[in-house]
């Protein structure tokens, strides 16, 4: 804010912003390129609100407010400012991989096995996808399905446990994919292996 007064003032007393910088009577609201203090009897007293513009690039901003009134020397402050570039996303699975994903033929699917997902500065939903053989819950028990969305809160996700299982309906053969993490151009890469065996045979 700058608090600006004058006498014996024939004109209002206006308030210029620059470029980077736009100016406001009342500090929540209205503002502009310009703003307006009037004056009555001669007379102008109040406080002008400057803020740095939204939508301006990485940089340093030091520029000059101006306030004028007819027949007034005019006055101008200055006003230094940045916008810093913001904080780089974080992506964190763990453990990168999992193994021992088996069970007999015809007895799927394989217990399940979990890993553990934060993140924080976030600018979009996790993205949790096995390969066509695996997939993926928020519940041991129940809900699997080829993808899952967890949705950071103000940026940060919280540690979340997902729950991975080889599915059910397999041939006999051995099983070795990959589960994709991702979010805000960051990628996680979980390894994963498993094996549908043959039913044992019965002898007499």
């Amino acid at each position: 804010s700058i608090n600006v007064s004058g006498s014996n003032l024939t004109s209002n007393v206006t308030i210029t912003g620059s470029a980077s910088y736009e100016v406001s009577t009342t500090s929540g609201s209205g503002f502009g390129s310009t703003a307006t203090l009037s004056q009555t009897g001669g007379t102008a007293s109040g406080m002008i609100y400057v803020r740095l513009k939204s939508g301006l690039a990485v940089g340093t901003y030091n520029e000059s407010v101006s306030i004028a009134s007819t027949g007034a020397t005019s006055q101008t402050v200055s006003c230094a400012g940045s916008v810093t570039a913001p904080p780089s996303p974080i992506l964190n699975a763990t453990p990168t991989s999992l193994i021992g994903f088996t069970y007999a033929q015809g007895s799927g699917p394989s217990a399940s096995q979990t890993i553990n997902i934060s993140g924080s500065n976030l600018t979009s939903d996790v993205m949790v996808m096995p390969a066509g053989n695996y997939e993926v819950s928020l519940s041991m028990a129940s809900g699997y399905s080829s993808m899952i969305s967890l949705m950071p809160t103000a940026g940060t996700l919280a540690s979340t446990m997902v729950y991975i299982r080889l599915k059910a309906g397999l041939t006999v053969g051995a099983y070795a994919e990959n589960i994709s993490v991702t979010s805000s151009a960051l990628s996680q890469t979980i390894s994963v292996t498993g094996n549908v065996t043959k039913i044992g045979r019965a002898h007499v």
